[in-house]
């Protein structure tokens, strides 16, 4: 889908998440334990659990509420944690670990949180699909709950499959099974984040490449809202307009058979046309022109379908005029050749 436009950084709230339930019940006596100590260690002047400074650890029992915020992680720290680790063995390596991962679905805090989006929306630009999905991997955004790290992380999963030249094809669909899987968290808090419901609609299409045209007709509608609710929360945003004029076209050059299965799914099956296919691409650059040569082609296109010859020329002529910076953009230039060479 060419280059997409990177999203503003979201929200850096901060959502605590608890250790694992069964760490809790195995390790409790022992954390009291630890919390006593840390209590006689500390400054006489009691504190809040999870204030500034404060170096308490409040384990729940059972029936309460967890408490302490970051208190508990200071608390897990430095020598602290080496020593409960120590004395608890293999269940202590197992608290740690399990610590680092809670860290990680807390959140970031922000400086932590924009620089992994400052880097990885450049390493997105320059196209090294590869190494970001290993950057954001190591950055352990597998286990983030914030948005604005799943999504791309969802992103990069999708262009390892589709932009690297990988060519085992069961490979390719358990990295966009993945994909889609990592968008339907980012979804659980980003519903109004417009990359989010974008990215969504582009990977559920894709993993309906994979399951077939029923599949793939079954998930259309809601392919669609998610593309609208982006074009709605993101008017400026020029990628998710062109992508419903993909939408459209792809509609209504749904072949008689296609048409037939769609009919037998559903009693109102998707329709649109190339005169819908083309506001939608013509909007698209408007708001950003010359931002994906595959969308001059594409109003060619529609202009071919409803009878605008002078008007296709002028957008074969204008995408052959632009300078390729990617495959596709060769590949593009390479089919707009093929249709000027057609369109009397």
């Amino acid at each position: 889908l060419g280059t997409l436009s990177p999203a503003p950084v979201g929200s850096d709230r901060v959502i605590p998440d608890p250790p694992h339930a069964m760490l809790r019940t195995r390790l409790a006596p022992a954390a009291r334990a630890l919390a006593a100590a840390l209590r006689s260690s500390t400054s006489s002047t009691p504190q809040k659990p999870g204030s500034r400074g404060s170096r308490f650890l409040v384990w729940p029992t059972a029936g309460s509420r967890w408490e302490g915020g970051s208190g508990w992680r200071q608390a897990f720290s430095g020598a602290a944690c080496v020593a409960f680790a120590a004395s608890l063995g293999g269940a202590g390596a197992l608290c740690a670990a399990q610590g680092r991962k809670d860290e990680r679905k807390a959140g970031y805090d922000r400086k932590v949180l924009v620089g992994i989006v400052r880097k990885a929306d450049e390493m997105f630009e320059q196209g090294d699909y590869l190494e970001l999905l290993t950057f954001l991997e190591g950055k352990g955004v597998a286990d983030a709950v914030d948005p604005e790290l799943l999504w791309r992380f969802a992103r990069a999963l999708y262009d390892v499959a589709d932009k690297t030249g990988l060519s085992d094809k069961a490979a390719k669909q358990a990295l966009v099974e993945r994909a889609m899987s990592v968008i339907e968290s980012a979804l659980v808090g980003g519903a109004e984040n417009f990359a989010v419901r974008k990215w969504y609609g582009i990977i559920l299409n894709k993993v309906g490449e994979y399951q077939g045209t029923k599949a793939t007709i079954k998930n259309s509608f809601v392919v669609r809202e998610h593309w609208e609710a982006a074009a709605r929360l993101a008017p400026g945003d020029a990628t998710s307009r062109a992508l419903l004029g993909e939408w459209c076209m792809g509609v209504a050059g749904l072949s008689a058979i296609t048409r037939s299965v769609a009919s037998a799914i559903f009693a109102s099956p998707p329709t649109a046309t190339y005169k819908e296919a083309l506001q939608h691409f013509i909007a698209a650059e408007n708001i950003q022109p010359g931002f994906w040569l595959k969308n001059q082609l594409n109003i060619a296109k529609c202009c071919v379908q409803v009878k605008d010859s002078a008007q296709a020329r002028v957008w074969l002529e204008k995408a052959l005029e632009t300078p390729a910076s990617s495959d596709e953009d060769r590949e593009v230039q390479k089919e707009a050749k093929a249709l000027l060479a057609k369109v009397k």
